[in-house]
């Protein structure tokens, strides 16, 4: 009860009564009153408090929910932007590296030109392989990475890449041995970009942390039932990581301290090197102690195959199709002039009868009045896109049996389960690779075609000569002997014109050399110079 005390001073009071009985009735009250008005203060200050508490967390609540909703907006624009910007660069690209190929096959172009076209192909391919680089950080932020399963000659790309990471350990005055089990299959199934990227990060890793000492890779394979299991095994000498650092260095942006004074790297090396090797369903953990090295294990599951399943045989640029086929009719459907241009001529050049479409609807009209065989569909396009004019072509009774492929330069996957889901049936992203080009017509429209055959057997049998080497001005071995230890392929290029005008062939020679990443030949062959110069003072 509140009662008002005989002074006018308010109080909050509890009361308690016992009726007193006496033949079953109540006859008096005995109580007592108790003063609560502290209590009750301390409720009242408890119920303010309560419903302050309340209105922070609703307010909190929707603070984040807001927070939350401009994040996703955010990421979404960042999306956008990054699936615009491999939209905007991809398509000249496209262009750039179309016509480099198609001019790289024309006899005609020889010497300096074809050097230059050769340069311009490398560097178009270069710039393609930053973009592809961007695109896949953003991915991986996004949860976005997927696997590329593909036929692989593992133990070739395992021996090359360790055999180029080699001379870099040699230039610090490391040693870098490695072994291979026969128990490694030569042919499997798998994702070789993400197997090259995880090796390639661990052996830059002991490459850049080891001064002294030595660095080696153990590779073999084992099987437990159906499935094959590859184990790669990465020990260095160096510098090593201390016990509260190695359990972050596989966080993104992460940099040890010995990282950090070295100025060198983002701190994701690792990071990608982990979500890829979980892609790949396999493990990677590290070990290592301060001052004494580190050692990285990396295993993933693959599917062996036998030699006769390689599908992925060279056979070398395509240069028309094999007589005794019908007459195919190819409707290009692209906005882009240059691009349209670029499509037509590689499939004219090859005996194709070509219509071009500038957008959706006069595909859907071609497709009525002159029923291709074979469709190339653009997807971003003005008046009708490449989805609405796919769904629309697939529902003609003349359209729903063309092959329609999609060519895009969004690079995204989700990109293409929309596509799919439209009626295409299949996709080529752009840039155009010509050998990815002619294959999904040949398996989307079955044509056959003529190759030409190689000219040479490849690049395993180029041999420098060191005396022709010899007879180059002094600076240029200086110069070529630099570029070749720094791995830094613009800068060996860039002197092929000065070799050049001394031997063409070793010019040629070098040149494929560098494109085969195969920089420890030219450094062998410069040495021997060095030895037959000495021996000739």
């Amino acid at each position: 009860f509140r009662i008002t005390t005989a002074k006018g001073k308010q109080l909050w009071t509890r009361a308690i009564c016992h009726p007193q009985q006496k033949d079953g009735k109540t006859y008096k009250l005995q109580g007592t009153f108790q003063d609560i008005s502290d209590r009750k203060s301390i409720e009242d200050e408890l119920r303010k408090h309560r419903d302050h508490l309340e209105q922070l967390v609703e307010s909190r609540t929707e603070e984040l929910q807001l927070s939350t909703e401009a994040a996703e907006a955010a990421n979404q624009a960042k999306s956008i932007f990054l699936a615009n910007m491999s939209h905007e660069l991809r398509t000249p690209l496209n262009a750039i590296l179309g016509f480099a190929q198609i001019m790289s096959q024309d006899q005609d172009i020889q010497g300096k030109h074809r050097k230059n076209l050769e340069i311009m192909n490398r560097s178009g391919q270069h710039l393609l392989s930053l973009i592809n680089d961007v695109l896949e950080i953003s991915a991986i932020e996004a949860g976005r990475t997927k696997l590329a399963i593909e036929t692989v000659a593992l133990t070739d790309l395992l021996t090359n890449l360790i055999e180029v990471m080699m001379v870099r350990a040699e230039q610090k005055g490391v040693a870098l041995t490695y072994d291979i089990a026969s128990s490694v299959p030569s042919l499997v199934k798998t994702d070789p970009a993400k197997v090259r990227q995880v090796l390639i990060n661990l052996l830059s890793n002991a490459v850049k942390y080891t001064y002294n000492g030595e660095i080696q890779v153990h590779i073999n394979a084992q099987q437990d039932d159906a499935e094959h299991s590859v184990f790669i095994e990465v020990s260095d000498t160096g510098i090593g990581i201390e016990e509260t650092e190695l359990e972050l260095i596989f966080s993104a942006f992460y940099q040890t301290e010995s990282g950090i004074a070295l100025g060198e790297g983002t701190g994701l090396g690792l990071a990608i090197s982990k979500e890829y090797s979980d892609l790949l369903g396999g493990e990677l953990t590290a070990e290592s102690k301060q001052g004494q090295g580190s050692t990285f294990r990396f295993s993933f599951p693959v599917e062996v195959l036998e030699a006769s399943d390689n599908s992925a045989e060279e056979v070398g640029n395509v240069i028309g199709i094999e007589p005794g086929q019908r007459n195919f009719r190819i409707l290009v459907v692209e906005d882009d002039e240059i691009n349209q241009i670029l499509i037509r001529t590689l499939l004219e050049d090859v005996g194709f009868t070509v219509k071009v479409a500038a957008n959706g609807q006069q595909a859907i009209e071609f497709t009525k009045s002159w029923t291709p065989h074979f469709i190339w569909m653009d997807i971003r396009m003005p008046v009708m896109d490449g989805y609405e004019a796919t769904r629309r072509i697939k529902a003609l009774p003349e359209g729903k049996d063309i092959p329609i492929v999609a060519v895009t330069a969004n690079a995204f996957d989700e990109d293409r389960a929309p596509i799919f889901e439209a009626g295409c049936d299949d996709l080529v992203t752009k840039p155009i690779i010509p050998e990815e080009f002619y294959r999904v017509m040949h398996e989307q429209l079955g044509v056959r075609f003529q190759y030409e055959a190689p000219l040479t057997q490849p690049s395993n049998k180029i041999q420098l000569d060191p005396e022709t080497i010899t007879h180059l001005p002094h600076d240029v071995r200086e110069r070529l002997l630099e570029a070749s230890s720094q791995l830094d392929s613009r800068a060996v290029l860039e002197l092929l014109d000065e070799i050049a005008e001394h031997s063409s062939e070793l010019a040629q020679s070098i040149a494929q050399l560098v494109e085969d990443f195969r920089f420890e030949e030219i450094i062998d062959a410069m040495r021997q110079d060095d030895k037959a110069c000495i021996s000739e003072d």
